[in-house]
């Protein structure tokens, strides 16, 4: 998982990856099924690791202000391991992942994009959604805004300057 993270889902070959895993060829292809198993299986081993905990963050009852700073500075804490956000990198590369991968990339997708119209459809209930916004756009827009964040960090941006162009992206989606 940690080197497709920072090569991406088409920068390690089959040999590579093996010598990462330490696993042979055979028992790669025995126990996932080839590269393409493997790495749906990387990405739910992440989605443990960072999404179910970003998702954790969406709490009803917290000021909506408190909630999105969480979110933000959850998503841009410093980490051991490499720098922007599995999912986004192979989200961002639909071609070069295989139909398994693909598959799991949607499932987490649809997953946090319910749990983003979940939490905004209780902003909207308690009037503080940005008037004219629904809770589908709410949702989108925040899922478009953390993804631009974690792609800038893999990008090596400055991360204080991620952090406040994060805040005033994300300001927008609260009444006044």
């Amino acid at each position: 998982m940690a080197a497709w993270w920072a090569e991406g889902p088409t920068g390690l070959s089959l040999n590579e990856i093996c010598r990462h895993t330490g696993l042979s060829k055979a028992s790669l292809y025995r126990e996932f099924g080839g590269e393409d198993g493997l790495m749906a299986a990387a990405l739910d081993a992440y989605r443990s690791l960072a999404v179910l905990p970003l998702l954790a963050l969406l709490d009803d009852e917290a000021e909506p202000a408190d909630v999105l700073h969480s979110l933000l500075a959850y998503t841009t804490e410093p980490r051991s391991l490499p720098p922007g956000c599995f999912f986004t990198r192979l989200r961002v590369a639909p071609g070069s992942v295989g139909e398994a991968t693909a598959a799991a990339v949607a499932k987490v997708t649809e997953e946090r994009l319910s749990a983003f119209e979940r939490w905004s459809e209780g902003l909207d209930a308690r009037g503080r959604l940005a008037d004219g916004l629904s809770a589908t756009e709410a949702a989108r827009y925040l899922d478009a805004q953390l993804s631009l964040v974690l792609v800038r960090l893999g990008a090596g941006d400055d991360r204080d300057a991620i952090r406040r162009d994060g805040a005033l992206a994300l300001g927008v989606l609260l009444s006044d």
